[in-house]
């Protein structure tokens, strides 16, 4: 799995005789015109890009926000632990101090009303997170049951990348995931694309923060993007695997 690097999405649209492609390192989001081996007219190029453009600003927002979460918690636990000792009381102190931010944060999410922190648990021998999420799909979000320690103990299984927490754990840098099934509480499942990133604590890893996307709403504007008398639209991720389509 490759990582995710701060790519300006708008800046990498690339304009050819018979494609549009808007790229990143995250997802490839390609446009085919249906007009093979004829001249696509000037007008349809002229609206195909700026299709292109109009949604890849639009996407560039989503990722922007997303990380903004991230940074947002990341900031706020930094501040409150400072000069405190990393051990079960203090930690879980700044964990509950802080969780009405970090609902706060998933309640105005425009993508996946989520935001979470979790706490290496290496670190004081018990499991410590604050994971608020919309389990009901109502737009109200509620605290999520702590993972148990041996959801980390086990790592990555054949059916399980685990990749939100042990991407960024183990590359040191933030890091998006691939799409993949999430269990809330209530057994509901959701299709997330995550972006997470390593918390560190005077030069020692400690944990995560992130965010989500929901990748139906991806898939959705891969679905609508572009009219089915022009072409259509494809993703891809980072190794060529096709991830959604318009049929």
């Amino acid at each position: 799995m490759k990582r995710w690097q701060n790519i300006s999405i708008a800046n990498k649209l690339i304009l050819s005789v018979t494609t549009i492609s808007l790229l990143s390192s995250l997802l490839l989001i390609g446009f085919f015109t249906s007009r093979v081996g004829s001249v696509i007219p000037e007008g349809v190029t002229k609206q195909l890009l700026a299709t292109t453009e109009k949604y890849a600003i639009a996407f560039e927002r989503n990722l922007d926000e997303v990380q903004k979460i991230s940074d947002t918690i990341e900031d706020t636990f930094l501040r409150r632990i400072e000069g405190q000792p990393l051990n079960e009381e203090t930690v879980d102190a700044v964990l509950n101090d802080m969780a009405s931010i970090v609902e706060a944060l998933a309640q105005n999410s425009t993508q996946g009303n989520t935001a979470y922190i979790y706490i290496d648990p290496e670190i004081t021998g018990t499991t410590h997170d604050v994971y608020f999420a919309d389990q009901e799909g109502d737009g109200i979000v509620e605290r999520q049951t702590e993972i148990d320690k041996s959801y980390y103990a086990t790592g990555p299984t054949a059916t399980e990348t685990k990749d939100w927490w042990f991407g960024p754990k183990e590359s040191g840098e933030p890091y998006w995931t691939q799409p993949y099934i999430w269990y809330f509480d209530n057994g509901n499942a959701v299709n997330f694309v995550s972006y997470t990133k390593p918390l560190y604590y005077e030069g020692r890893f400690i944990g995560i923060v992130g965010s989500d996307l929901r990748y139906d709403d991806i898939s959705y504007l891969i679905d609508n993007v572009i009219s089915a008398d022009q072409g259509y639209a494809y993703l891809i991720d980072k190794d060529e695997v096709l991830l959604s389509s318009l049929k």
